[in-house]
């Protein structure tokens, strides 16, 4: 069977988000540099290329490398049925992102500890991590297997970090390892935008979100920020990476 061609109006979307992330110039509709690397990562969304190729500037590869990762599986982050369950879920997943109210920050976070009980007991230790933080032990799996195509297509696009970077990340690290830092934020949002949602206050001090079109959002039950109330939220922005059409 031949697949249908793409309609006219994803066409025209597609390419104003290229557009957009500076893949494609505006004038010209032809590659900028960046979009000569994008090129690359043909089996990814653009957006993800990117953020492999941001984070590599900014000398945070092997953070971006297991956000990239899990941007290519199905979810890390697993919600349970039971309203308990749940709430007990987003106190651990909120725990994991250690208070920056990341889901990034969350799974980066997780796989590290997963590869660390893999390492220290074998697959056993992996699995009982997973199911004691509400994970995915499957999807952890398939991120770890994703990880090496990803290193492999980024090493073919001979980018580097830039040595200014390399001296903010060291500074970083010796300050707290565990903390998201100052270069990873920069990397994820300039990657994902302009996709972004602003954070309102709702009644009873919840919060709700909106696009900039002002297209009400429900977050995902799997997001640490799901019931976060607005008072707790380091900024009213987030950036996301896909939206579902719920009817």
């Amino acid at each position: 069977l031949t697949p249908d061609p793409p309609s006219s109006q994803s066409v025209e979307e597609s390419v104003l988000r290229l557009h957009a992330i500076g893949a494609l110039a505006r004038e010209t509709d032809e590659f900028t540099p960046l979009g000569r690397k994008l090129a690359q990562f043909s089996f990814v969304h653009p957006c993800i290329g990117k953020l492999l190729i941001t984070g590599t500037l900014l000398a945070v590869r092997d953070d971006v490398l297991t956000i990239a990762a899990a941007l290519c599986v199905k979810p890390i982050l697993v919600v349970p049925d039971g309203e308990e369950e749940r709430t007990q879920a987003t106190a651990i997943h909120r725990k994991l992102s250690s208070e920056t109210f990341s889901d990034h920050h969350s799974v980066l976070i997780a796989s590290s500890n997963w590869n660390k009980a893999r390492q220290d007991l074998g697959e056993v230790g992996g699995t009982e991590y997973a199911s004691a933080h509400f994970l995915s032990d499957t999807n952890l799996r398939a991120l770890h297997c994703m990880r090496p195509t990803l290193v492999e297509a980024l090493a073919s696009t001979r980018v580097v970090a830039l040595p200014a970077a390399t001296a903010a990340r060291r500074k970083e690290l010796q300050s707290d390892s565990r903390r998201m830092g100052h270069l990873l934020r920069a990397a994820i949002t300039s990657s994902l935008m302009p996709t972004v949602l602003r954070g309102t206050l709702r009644s009873g001090g919840h919060t709700g979100y909106c696009t900039d079109d002002n297209c009400r959002i429900l977050l995902h039950p799997s997001s640490v920020n799901a019931k976060s109330a607005y008072s707790d939220l380091p900024s009213p922005w987030l950036v996301f990476s896909s939206l579902m059409h719920h009817e």
